[in-house]
Order: C-alpha cells, then structure tokens, then sequence
C-alpha cells in the first residue's frame, strides 16, 4: 500500500509540475516574455580615446555653451539645443560684422570650435 501511494504522489508532483511549465510557456507566448540569457561578459562597444586636439575642441566648445547668450553691438550668439548649433545674428554691415566675429572667437579662446558649428543670420 505504502508503494502505491508513494507512487501515486510522485506521479501526481510530475503531472503538477509538466502543467506548470505548459502554462508558463504558453503564457510568455501571449504576453511575448521572452526568457532572456544571461548578461555577456561585454557590450561589445568599440571604446576609442578621443584624440586631444578633438578634447580641447569639446571642452571649448561646452564653454562657449555655457557663455551664450553673448550680445555686442555687432551681433549676437545663441545655441540651439535641438539643432546642436550656434546661431550668430550679424548686424548691419554683415561683412564687417562678420570679421568682427571671428576677431571676437580668436580674443576669447573659440577660435578651435569649426565653422560648421555656426549658422549665420542677418539680424
């Protein structure tokens, strides 16, 4: 009797647990869990050291960001997040103004930041 019991029992943990792992498996189907594996040792990001020129042109760059808006009486800069832009409005004359501008980047260390980083627009 003992035996049948036994028996009776691991036969009933058996169909208890292939139920619930049926279940388990049909319910990530419809909900779309995935199991998912373990984590990789690395995210196999590519890590480069920015060249020091490139450094010093972020860095003078993020000052230049932390400056804006500058106002003179021959133009005026502001930043664009949204754009990652400069936006420089030149006052009449534009020419002149505009070499005014860049005398003005050269005189207050900006003179490293690239020109595409500039957009013109006459004020």
């Amino acid at each position: 009797m003992n035996y049948k019991k036994a028996l009776f029992i691991i036969g009933g943990l058996a169909i208890t647990a292939l139920v619930l792992m049926i279940g388990l498996v049909v319910f990530s189907l419809k909900t779309g869990t995935k199991f998912r594996p373990l984590p990789p040792e690395s995210t196999g990001a590519i890590i480069e050291e920015i060249p020091p020129e490139k450094q010093l042109e972020l860095t003078t760059y993020n000052d230049l960001i932390d400056r804006v808006p500058v106002m003179t009486d021959k133009f005026r800069i502001e930043f664009s997040f949204k754009k990652d832009k400069f936006f420089v409005y030149l006052k009449e004359p534009y020419e002149i103004n505009r070499r005014e501008f860049s005398k003005w980047l050269q005189e207050n260390g900006f003179e490293i930041i690239g020109q595409e980083n500039f957009k013109f627009y006459l004020d």
